[in-house]
């Protein structure tokens, strides 16, 4: 759940900039167990050119109102349909909803 979480949230940071898109590569780091009744990723930008964004995640878990980082990730977006990387094939975002911060922080809220 939480490598899910983390993917889906790099993904959406990255289409943000790029348009629809695909995850090229990624990698997580699990700081602690995954305990609490509510999970949070937390997704930015870190670069981005026309064709791919680097971008990182933090996974929270939120238990008892406390809130405790269990995850890192870190992966390389790139743009869907770009015929130089055979990656012409239709891309669905509906499977989750994504939710944007007032300081343009994304979130992707997984209950």
């Amino acid at each position: 759940m939480v490598s899910y979480l983390a993917d889906n949230a790099l993904t959406y940071a990255g289409g943000s900039v790029l348009g629809d898109s695909v995850r090229s590569e990624y990698k997580i780091n699990y700081l602690r167990p995954t305990i609490g009744e509510i999970l949070i990723a937390k997704a930015s930008v870190i670069s981005a050119g026309k064709r791919q964004a680097v971008c990182q995640c933090q996974v929270i878990a939120i238990a008892e109102g406390e809130e405790r980082m269990v995850a890192v990730a870190q992966g390389t977006i790139t743009k869907a349909g770009d015929s130089r990387d055979g990656l012409d094939f239709p891309f669905d975002r509906r499977r989750i909803r994504p939710t944007w911060g007032l300081s343009g922080q994304f979130s992707l809220n997984q209950y």
